[in-house]
């Protein structure tokens, strides 16, 4: 039931922490595609000097530039696709550690109003495990904890209940002994101290 409750409807549970994530992912790729035309252009830009020195014809250099565009393109278009696949598993991946930080944060907020039974669960694929396996132990300790005061609390409420009881036996057989005591008081001459 705890499960269904910590259900993440979106994959973007924790959006400051994934958008940082997929951020940096997004920007490492735009960093290698940069690489990745400044190699290209440096080979091509090598490959024009040395047609240059040979001396080929202008068909020849016509060829060179067409097939230079079309590696060019391709080039681009595979790029592009790493870089929206890059972010793309940059947000997956974010998601199996956000995931379950948010739903150990929902499963801590239960546990700080009492709500101890149900123990943190993620799932199989998420990561963070050894944090869950020490939350569970935390939450196992606090429980117990809990409970050993619950019962000292029950305990001293009893105790002071029973000293109330007596109290008021104490205090009932004062009041039936006040009148016999005035009576004594107002025919000798001594005061009670009793």
């Amino acid at each position: 039931m705890s499960q269904q409750k910590d259900r993440r409807k979106s994959y973007l549970v924790d959006r400051d922490f994934q958008g940082s994530y997929a951020n940096y992912v997004f920007k490492s790729c735009l960093l290698f595609v940069i690489s990745g035309f400044v190699l290209f252009s440096g080979v091509a830009g090598l490959n024009y000097w040395f047609i240059q020195k040979m001396g080929m014809s202008s068909q020849m250099q016509t060829i060179f530039w067409t097939t230079v565009g079309i590696n060019f393109a391709l080039l681009l278009g595979v790029f592009i696709v790493y870089a929206l696949l890059s972010f793309g598993l940059a947000i997956l991946m974010s998601h199996r550690i956000a995931g379950p930080a948010f739903a150990y944060e929902r499963r801590l907020r239960r546990m700080s109003f009492g709500d101890f039974k149900d123990p943190f669960m993620s799932r199989k694929k998420d990561q963070l495990k050894e944090l869950e396996d020490s939350l569970n132990r935390f939450r196992l300790m606090v429980w117990k904890k809990v409970e050993e005061v619950e019962n000292q609390r029950e305990s001293y409420i009893r105790k002071v209940s029973s000293l109330e009881d007596d109290a008021q036996k104490f205090r009932l057989q004062h009041l039936i002994k006040n009148p016999v005591v005035e009576t004594l008081e107002k025919h000798t001459s001594r005061r009670y101290t009793g």
